[in-house]
């Protein structure tokens, strides 16, 4: 999907935003269009107003989920872009247990 996007938006806060700053770099370098988000609601709803179809989205989430996540998301998923979460927070255990 990150190939195929026609921009990609990158959000992240507090310490995982150097990790948006460098994947921005990076990806810029390979040729493809990047966006970093900023986290200031009125700017980020201008930027998730943008997304379309073939955009993509990754959110940084080190320590703890952004508080504005879920809108992120549903946003995200309403332009049918594609969404990554990229996180150290651990996943709670499936249900029912495997």
């Amino acid at each position: 999907a990150l190939r195929r996007a026609g921009q990609i938006y990158l959000y992240a806060v507090g310490h995982a935003s150097a990790l948006a700053i460098l994947l921005d770099s990076r990806l810029g370098r390979a040729g493809c269009r990047t966006r970093v988000m900023s986290g200031v609601a009125r700017d980020m709803a201008a930027d998730l107003a943008q997304l379309r179809r073939h955009d993509a989205l990754i959110v940084f989430a080190l320590n703890a989920l952004p508080p504005l996540l879920p809108k992120i998301v549903a946003q995200a998923r309403a332009a049918e872009a594609a969404s990554l979460l990229i996180t150290d927070i651990p996943a709670p255990p499936p249900k029912p247990a495997p």
